[in-house]
């Protein structure tokens, strides 16, 4: 049986699942600093991340945090652009879970970037 070499679509489905699997994180993180509207927080994460998360569908995302209780939808209010905004805030139990996630990620990532500049790995032998 021959095997398939990875190709750009194989990398794009990694970056795509490693960026699911923290935009729950990063969302409550610029909640936990201030309030925020959808677009403000679109636009907050993109900038913060150089580009490299860009939300295709906030309002999935932010409605899903509501509906479990991590995010509270607040009065709207005006925003510095005129328009009357509905806000989003961190709830208590948000705050919980972003303690969880943070938690694990960097004991996460801390222990893959072990394994990445292992001794078998800086000396290029497998």
């Amino acid at each position: 049986m021959k095997k398939k070499k990875p190709d750009a679509n194989d990398t794009a489905q990694v970056e795509l699942n490693l960026k699911r699997a923290v935009i729950d994180m990063l969302v409550l993180q610029l909640l936990h600093e201030r309030d925020m509207y959808v677009k403000e927080i679109v636009d907050e994460l993109e900038c913060q991340s150089g580009g490299m998360f860009k939300l295709v569908c906030p309002y999935n995302i932010i409605m899903r945090m509501v509906e479990i209780g991590y995010i509270l939808e607040l009065p709207r209010r005006i925003a510095p652009d005129g328009r009357r905004r509905q806000y989003y805030s961190i709830s208590e139990e948000g705050k919980i879970r972003l303690k969880t996630l943070s938690k694990y990620y960097h004991r996460f990532t801390t222990q893959v970037s072990k394994v990445m500049v292992s001794d078998k790995t800086r000396k290029g032998t497998s």
